[in-house]
């Protein structure tokens, strides 16, 4: 397959369109707004955030979710472990990682099981004071409070039963069952909060006040590689080397995070030299494609692409909404994606540039070759189709599928209403209307997109994106995550697909510890949906990050891209 050899050539990361060189001008680090660069200072990294973080807290603090700039947080925070851009995790203030069949992690016969951390020595907070185990204990205790339940993500510390500090470098879990989390307690799961500094206020103040604290803002305090100075709303954020940092003291002196959400904005920044580099969603597809034309000439900068979201074409399988029910018969799954020239249709919406996808999960995934070439692929065949149609009952008729009672194949296919998904819906409708599959498009208004309830009883096909990484895809096809006027439609397996075997398959992959057998457990999942086409993946998106040539040390994109800022370097400076 071309996108296997593509991505293995590369060495499973994400590949850049435009070769480095160095750059015209050194960005700028002063106060700045959208577009108003001033003069730079040496050794001062600037980057590019889309949105003004509500909190620099990467388990997110009245967020929900971390759509406000992960990697613009990592830049201030430390955790147990940090993963790499393939999802690795790497010790970070801990010594090493918890091994299982030893006293570090032990399992029970109730199911239950314990872990120990060993922390670095000479941790510390920004502002010099010791980082200690108590200091998880402490976070543990904030995260699991009932009345700040709604600020943060729930797991793993639902999974946990205490957290003990037998001393200042040893942090034991003991955990309500297993978990596979434990070796992998990064970012945007669990760290540690700042005790000295938070104990007085959440002892005394009310859970709003707590919550609403300029702690979380423009006083944090954590352990990354930058420690903030200054937070200017709506500008920008300015932070400084962190001289503690667990893993060295970064190699640039400062850091500047600009607030830009304008995408021609910065795409004007990085052409003036204002701003080094691109996080977070900052400019699409578009942009990338501007700048690798304007630094072509002069090889000012590269475009980094991630693999960060797979595009599929989910089915509905709940009885009572499903029309025409000929669409629960997988011969017909699989004619529809055979008549589908994905390479094409991803070519036509990424310029070229694009991969088709098999699955749903990422191409950058540590076992991905061995995935690739356990599934089922279903290449385009006109043909083919045409016999998996004919098996099912259908057969053309002046060049449209009938049963043999004369009632056309008329599938709706809805995708939300602007933008790429609608060129999308009108790619994909021709590609099938072609060969005979009289697909019915239907836009839907983004407020609809809001409705649970409308969302997920579609008649047929409606397309989607998932996240590649982590289980985020997974989950997608689980029962338990399938929404229904019992969950009041809340769920994101829209298409309500229930398999028995993808379901153990999924419990299996929520409890196995050991790595290699957690990653086997995907492979079987992969495959078994190749098998049975839930859903029809079609190709990758990708999330787009700029970087002039000045910078090195960047070896992802997605939201993992500044998981090594502390090794970033600016040449010449």
């Amino acid at each position: 397959m071309a996108s296997t050899s593509r991505f293995a050539v590369l060495g499973l990361v994400a590949f850049t369109l435009t070769a480095c060189a160095p750059a015209r001008s050194t960005p700028d680090t002063g106060a700045s707004t959208e577009g108003q660069p001033t003069q730079a200072q040496p050794r001062t990294l600037v980057v590019m955030t889309r949105v003004e973080p509500r909190s620099l807290l990467s388990k997110g603090i009245l967020t929900g979710v971390f759509a406000d700039g992960p990697n613009a947080r990592r830049v201030f925070n430390a955790a147990l472990f940090i993963e790499d851009e393939r999802d690795v995790p790497i010790p970070y203030l801990v010594e090493e990682a918890p091994r299982l069949d030893t006293d570090s992690w032990k399992l029970f016969p109730d199911g239950r099981m314990e872990t120990t951390y060993r922390l670095r020595p000479n941790l510390a907070w920004h502002d010099g004071t010791a980082l200690t185990a108590e200091d998880f204990v402490f976070a543990l205790k904030i995260f699991t409070d009932p009345a700040l339940a709604g600020n943060f993500t729930p797991t793993p510390q639902n999974l946990m039963d205490e957290a003990l500090a037998p001393d200042p470098r040893t942090l034991i879990i003991r955990w309500k069952r297993t978990s596979p989390d434990a070796d992998s307690l990064a970012l945007n799961r669990f760290g540690p909060l700042p005790r000295h500094i938070l104990e007085a206020p959440y002892e005394r103040d009310s859970a709003d006040a707590f919550s609403s604290s300029p702690y979380w803002t423009r006083d944090f305090v954590g352990a990354g590689p930058f420690k903030v100075d200054r937070w200017e709303a709506g500008a920008a954020i300015e932070g400084s080397a962190f001289d503690g940092h667990a893993l060295g003291r970064p190699r640039i002196d400062r850091v500047r995070v600009l607030f830009v959400s304008d995408a021609n904005t910065a795409v004007a920044n990085l052409l003036a030299g204002a701003a080094h580099a691109t996080m977070d969603d900052v400019i699409r597809f578009q942009q990338a494609e501007t700048l690798r034309g304007e630094w072509a000439a002069n090889r000012g900068g590269e475009i980094v692409l991630s693999p960060s979201q797979t595009r599929y074409v989910q089915v509905q399988f709940r009885p009572q909404y499903a029309s025409p029910s000929a669409i629960h018969d997988r011969r017909v799954r699989e004619a529809i994606i055979r008549s589908i020239d994905r390479k094409e249709l991803s070519d036509a919406m990424l310029s070229g540039e694009g991969i088709v996808a098999h699955m749903m999960v990422s191409p950058l995934r540590e076992n991905f070759g061995d995935i690739d070439r356990a599934v089922t692929k279903h290449a385009y065949d006109l043909a083919r189709a045409e016999q998996l149609m004919a098996e099912a009952g259908y057969t053309k008729r002046d060049g449209v599928y009938a049963s043999a009672a004369g009632e056309r194949f008329s599938p709706e296919l809805r995708a939300i209403a602007g933008g790429t998904d609608e060129q999308e819906l009108s790619a994909v409708t021709n590609l099938l209307n072609r060969a005979g599959l009289n697909v019915q498009p239907l836009t839907i208004a983004p407020a609809q997109a809001t409705d649970g309830q409308y969302v997920a009883t579609f008649p047929a096909f409606s397309t989607a994106n998932t996240g590649t990484s982590g289980d985020t895809p997974l989950v997608k096809l689980w029962t338990g995550r399938a929404p229904g006027p019992e969950n009041r439609w809340t769920g994101s397996a829209l298409g309500g697909w229930s398999n028995p075997e993808y379901d153990r398959l999924y419990d299996a992959y929520s409890t196995t510890l050991n790595r290699a057998d957690r990653n086997n457990v995907v492979l079987q999942m992969m495959k078994l949906v190749s098998d049975e086409l839930p859903v029809l993946p079609l190709y990758y998106i990708f999330q787009v990050e700029a970087r002039l040539s000045s910078l090195a040390g960047p070896r992802s994109a997605g939201t993992s891209g500044s998981w090594n800022v502390h090794e970033w370097e600016l040449k010449g400076a």
